[in-house]
């Protein structure tokens, strides 16, 4: 069956993404706006807060009966960039009304209890409650101090911080740790009102049964909201080389050579599948390039992986390496990629690119979250690709296509964590 997409209010669009192999239902609310770094840590705390209690359940008891009543709904929250955008996502997850006990909607039930945790949160007058604010403030700030220790995913934040410095995509997606520190319940409430006017809104619906009762419960929620949604925001980076590097030291024991490269190859461009191929050859799987040219054959780093963002034509390439051998390893990475643009492709590196991708897609419809990330991921492209049509597009790209999009990439930012000296806390 076809996703069905339907506009509900202005900037508010349902999509109803049909999946029998599953016995559970999915709800999702995603709600985009523009990258600032005056809003990005009050936004990005939000879905946390608003996922913790609401008017109709002030506390983690009554929810969680409502939840249990509910055939054991969870709820959830995550943030992310798309781009230059901020996403915020409130999902919430029950078993389809295919089980259900009786013919009740178990999803317009839970669309209901999605839309007062977003339009119903608890608030003390102009305010959020203050003590839920304070207990949610410290765990998000947990959550910033987490980012840091994860130290690879940690080094390829920072190396994107410096290499877009001057752009929103530069911004960390939970904000700085000082501007999270000085958040108070009352700019969140400002913050909570200001995104139900003017951000983007995705509901999307996985499940079999029908969408109606779902997107009825959020056409009444969004009926007494007076709706001035925000255009999206320009997704390009400039394309000027900087020639940055940066070396940083904390407390670990394994450096991580992180390496930005500019293109302007995104998901609107004639090349944008051959870019996608080009990726996996060249870093993204065990057949790659990097993988058993700078991993296995010459021994520079324990890990070795490109990653391409399709919203900006970035690719970042990121390994763990010795200090000493940085150098090496970041010549090589560079030499692997200039013989993918002389032409050094074979059929069996790109046969297994391709594979590998097809096969990714496809596994896409196993997961509700892997599916339902899948067009979070995609909702500000204009012609959204189903799993099933990424992979059919993949088997078409040529060898020639993929040295071509090879051609297009080139070196703008060398990020360096390295060891301070002291103890490790990896």
């Amino acid at each position: 069956m076809a996703v069905n997409t339907t506009e509900l209010s202005a900037g508010v669009t349902g999509r109803f993404i049909p999946a029998r192999q599953f016995k559970t239902s999915r709800i999702t609310v995603q709600l985009l706006t523009p990258l600032s770094l005056k809003t990005v840590s009050r936004n990005a705390m939000l879905p946390f807060l608003l996922t913790r209690a609401c008017r109709a359940y002030p506390d983690l008891k009554s929810l969680n009966s409502k939840l249990a009543s509910l055939y054991g709904a969870a709820l959830m929250a995550e943030v992310s960039k798309i781009g230059n955008m901020h996403s915020l996502r409130l999902t919430i997850s029950s078993i389809d009304d295919r089980y259900a006990l009786d013919d009740s909607s178990v999803a317009g039930e839970c669309a209901k209890l999605l839309t007062g945790m977003l339009f119903e949160p608890l608030l003390d007058g102009a305010r959020f409650n203050e003590k839920l604010f304070d207990s949610e403030k410290r765990l998000f700030l947990e959550r910033i101090d987490g980012e840091v220790n994860e130290k690879r995913r940690y080094a390829v934040s920072r190396a994107e911080n410096i290499m877009c410095e001057s752009e929103p995509f530069g911004i960390s997606k939970y904000g700085p740790r000082a501007m999270a520190q000085g958040l108070d319940c009352g700019e969140l409430y400002l913050a909570w009102e200001e995104m139900l006017k003017t951000a983007i809104i995705n509901i999307n619906f996985i499940g079999v049964s029908d969408p109606s009762p779902v997107y009825d419960a959020f056409k009444k929620a969004l009926s007494s909201v007076k709706r001035h949604p925000a255009a999206p925001a320009d997704q390009s980076v400039s394309a000027k080389i900087g020639g940055k590097s940066v070396t940083e030291r904390l407390a670990v024991t394994q450096s991580k050579l992180v390496m930005g490269f500019k293109s302007d190859i995104t998901h609107a461009s004639p090349l944008y599948m051959p870019a996608v191929v080009f990726c996996d050859l060249y870093g993204g799987s065990p057949h790659s390039k990097l993988f058993q040219n700078v991993r296995e054959r010459l021994s520079l780093c324990y890990y070795c992986a490109a990653r391409y963002n399709r919203s900006n034509g970035i690719m970042m390439v990121d390994s763990g390496i010795q200090e000493e051998k940085a150098e090496q390893a970041r010549a090589e990475i560079i030499a692997q990629l200039d013989a993918i643009k002389s032409g050094n492709v074979s059929e069996d590196e790109l046969s297994a690119s391709k594979a590998a991708l097809t096969d990714s897609a496809r596994s896409v419809t196993d997961s509700p979250y892997a599916l339902d990330s899948w067009y979070c991921q995609r909702s500000l492209e204009s012609d959204i690709v189903s799993p099933q049509q990424f992979a059919e597009m993949i088997n078409g790209v040529t060898k020639e296509q993929v040295i071509e999009a090879a051609k297009h990439f080139d070196l703008d930012t060398v990020y360096l964590l390295a060891p301070d000296g002291g103890n490790s806390n990896e």
